[in-house]
C-alpha cells in the first residue's frame, strides 16, 4: 500500500543519511542555489563573485538572491593556482564590500594539467579556503560541475562560520 512504501523509504533514507549525510546536499526539488542562499539569508550575509572559464554562471546563479548579492565580474582565464584564487576572491570582496568573495580561476580543460582544470577559493573578513579542481569532459560540461562544486564548497565554508 501507499503508507507502507512511504514508511519503507522513510526508514531506507534515515539509513542512507546516517552514512552518506555529509555528501547530501538537498532533495526533491531543493537546488544548491537555494540552499546556499538560504544560508546566506540565515546568517545575513552577503557574497560576491569572481570567475573566469566558467562565464557568469556562478554569479548568475546568485541573481535570485536580492540583497543576499553584491555583484561579480567575469575575467578571462589565467592558470589555476589557490593563492590567485584567493587573492582573486579577496579583491572581488573589497570591491563590492561583501562578507564573503568567492573565486574560481582555471583554463577549463584546455591546457590545464589533469585534475587542475580550475580553483576555488572563498574567503571572509576571518578564514580562507581554496581547492583544487578537475574533472573531464567538454568545456561547457567541465564549467557546469565546477560550478556546483563552488556551490557546495561555499555552503561548507558558510556552515563553518558563525
Amino acid at each position: 500500500t501507499r503508507p507502507e512504501a512511504v514508511a519503507m523509504l522513510s526508514r531506507r533514507e534515515k539509513d542512507i543519511r546516517g552514512i552518506l549525510d555529509k555528501y547530501i546536499w538537498g532533495a526533491d526539488a531543493d537546488t544548491l542555489e537555494d540552499i546556499v542562499g538560504g544560508l546566506l539569508r540565515k546568517k545575513k550575509l552577503t557574497v560576491a563573485v569572481a570567475e573566469t572559464f566558467t562565464g557568469g554562471l556562478l554569479a548568475g546563479s546568485f541573481c535570485g538572491l536580492k540583497t543576499r548579492f553584491k555583484g561579480g565580474i567575469v575575467l578571462p582565464s589565467k592558470a589555476a593556482t589557490e593563492a590567485s584564487a584567493v587573492a582573486m576572491a579577496r579583491q572581488v570582496r573589497r570591491q563590492f564590500k561583501a562578507d564573503i568573495g568567492i573565486a574560481i580561476i582555471g583554463r577549463g580543460p584546455a591546457g590545464a594539467p589533469p585534475g587542475r582544470n580550475a580553483c576555488i577559493a572563498v574567503v571572509s573578513g576571518r578564514k580562507n579556503a581554496a581547492v583544487a579542481t578537475g574533472y573531464p569532459g567538454n568545456p561547457q560540461l567541465l564549467a557546469r560541475r565546477t560550478i556546483n562544486h563552488a556551490l557546495i564548497f561555499l555552503r561548507d565554508f558558510i556552515q563553518a562560520i558563525s
